[in-house]
């Protein structure tokens, strides 16, 4: 009888002694898997993201939103972030802030989200604490980064998550150069390992706990 096909690989690729004998799943638990599973299943269904005046901004399929989180991956490597190390976030609820959150986790980082409501203050304190490395930020949050910038200066690298239109006035607007996530997204992408055919479970026994 043929083999079953190998389990999916997590975002940062095929990790090692994953699936084993008598192991109690057949992958790692991964956060990162979460998507794998939403691409397999679920990959037409749409991540819509509404913009502040409430208006549609972007409907992008699950199968897309891994495909954008494994290149966005790359991309973080490539800015030089080091698994264990922090990205921060500085933005509202998106599509490419999800992207971000599952990009952070397959390039082996931790991802700290910032509240943009808080003080400046305390924003800068609790940037600082985290050490952040890195930070994605909305282009509404432009005047926040550029106020930011001075008081962190561990953070190596600041990139426009999404609304990159409403930055004007160029490096001036934040303080110093900015990267593009989009354009990061681009530039790393059409590398993306397919998902595999799913193996199906084992009858795995039942255990209850009185």
């Amino acid at each position: 009888m043929p083999s079953d096909p190998a389990p999916p690989p997590p975002l940062t690729g095929a990790f090692p002694g994953a699936a084993t004998a008598g192991a109690p799943q057949p992958a790692p638990l991964l956060v990162t898997s979460l998507l794998d599973w939403a691409a397999r299943w679920h990959g037409s269904t749409p991540v819509t993201s509404l913009a502040p005046d409430g208006s549609v901004e972007s409907v992008v399929p699950y199968a897309a939103v891994r495909a954008r989180a494994l290149a966005a991956s790359r991309a973080l490597a490539s800015l030089g972030v080091r698994p264990g190390e922090v990205v921060a976030t500085l933005a509202l609820n998106s599509e490419p802030h999800l992207t971000a959150w599952y990009a952070a986790a397959g390039a082996g980082a931790v991802l700290h989200s910032l509240n943009p409501r808080l003080f400046v203050d305390d924003l800068a304190f609790i940037a600082s604490d985290a050490r952040d490395v890195a930070v994605l930020f909305d282009g509404e949050f432009a005047p926040l980064v550029k106020v930011l910038r001075p008081r962190l200066p561990g953070v190596r690298h600041w990139v426009v998550l999404r609304g990159r239109e409403a930055i004007t006035g160029g490096e001036a607007a934040t303080g110093g150069p900015v990267a593009c996530f989009e354009e990061m997204v681009a530039a790393h992408g059409g590398r993306d390992p397919p998902l595999a055919p799913h193996a199906p479970l084992p009858p795995w026994p039942v255990t209850a706990t009185p």
